[in-house]
């Protein structure tokens, strides 16, 4: 499965996500490290972790990104 770029990024357009600004998005952009393909049900963050990178999970036409 291809991804986009954050700056082509589908997810952005939905209503559930607040408009960003070229920067911003520049900022996550250079954030992004790669993806990576991780079977379901593995955990990608644990309990107690502090140094969590940034994720958004998808599964095939579906996204989840954490609210903070």
């Amino acid at each position: 499965m291809a991804h986009p770029r954050c700056h082509a990024c589908p997810l952005r357009q939905r209503r559930a996500f607040h408009p960003k600004s070229r920067e911003e998005v520049d900022v996550a952009a250079g954030m992004k490290m790669d993806h990576r393909r991780i079977p379901a049900g593995q955990k990608i963050i644990f309990p107690g972790q502090d140094d969590a990178g940034l994720f958004t999970l998808y599964d095939r036409d579906f996204a989840q990104r954490p609210i903070l």
